[in-house]
């Protein structure tokens, strides 16, 4: 994808989240890979996320790809979910069996 776009690799930004909304009764840690292209069709940010939650007492992992405008990323992604620490799978295990 970066190829077809012409993305320039060395922009990309690596981020470790775990949720904070109070809305969703299930903690998720995400761990993403960030693109901010600021061409002249606007500010949109490709993100490729990691996430990881529990679901009826079983870890789920999902891999996927998400486009949208950096305005909808600042107001209904980054007000759901903390930057934190770079994690490892031991701190996935340990922070979801809580």
């Amino acid at each position: 994808m970066s190829t077809e776009f012409n993305f320039d690799t060395e922009k990309y930004k690596n981020f470790y989240r775990r949720s904070i909304d109070d809305k969703r009764s299930t903690d998720f840690l995400w761990d993403d890979l960030n693109y901010i292209d600021n061409s002249s069709s606007g500010n949109n940010r490709l993100m490729i996320i990691c996430s990881h939650r529990y679901v009826k007492g079983r870890m789920v992992s999902n891999l996927f790809l998400s486009w949208m405008t950096e305005d909808y990323y600042r107001k209904n992604v980054m007000t759901r979910f903390k930057i934190i620490e770079p994690f490892d799978s031991g701190f996935i295990i340990q922070f979801l069996e809580k």
